[in-house]
């Protein structure tokens, strides 16, 4: 941040941007999912699209686990100036990797916990799907994330000439 301020604001640009891109595609991809996996009889309930909506509480705690995270570059200017509040870039890693893995687990533990409540004679599908297919679809968005927007900022920094 500090040496570079127009990496970090193109940085924090792409993504935010990036972000809420991957979140929309995570929730439609959890509502599909789930309408494939009810019985043909009660697809047309809604009563899931809406629970899904409601589950997205469990990500408040997510901006808690982001701003921890965004500190990380402010502790390594404060060390450098010398301010005095100094904490490594490694505890607030450790700290925001906590906040977001507890926030994740219970949204997912929430929603295991509301596929046990569909219609006995479509609950082992939705089941099946909310205990492998959402974490399956999550780790394929973040994977998505690390591996092609890392890269993608070097490209495009190096298009800029902004790179050393």
């Amino acid at each position: 941040m500090w040496w570079n301020p127009a990496q970090t604001v193109i940085t924090m640009a792409a993504t935010f941007v990036v972000g809420l891109l991957a979140l929309w595609v995570v929730m439609i991809l959890i509502r599909v999912g789930l309408a494939i996996a009810h019985r043909e009889t009660h697809r047309g309930e809604q009563r899931m699209t809406a629970a899904v909506l409601y589950s997205t509480a469990w990500a408040v705690p997510m901006w808690l686990a982001a701003l921890l995270l965004g500190l990380r570059p402010v502790s390594l200017v404060s060390a450098v100036v010398g301010w005095g509040w100094v904490t490594s870039k490694t505890t607030l890693g450790v700290a925001g990797a906590v906040t977001a893995g507890g926030s994740l687990a219970l949204w997912w533990f929430w929603l295991v916990r509301l596929a046990a409540t569909t219609p006995a004679n479509t609950r082992g599908r939705v089941l099946a799907f909310c205990t492998l297919g959402v974490p399956l679809i999550v780790a394929t968005i973040v994977a998505g994330w690390w591996f092609v927007l890392e890269p993608w900022h070097e490209r495009l920094f190096r298009a800029l000439n902004l790179h050393f």
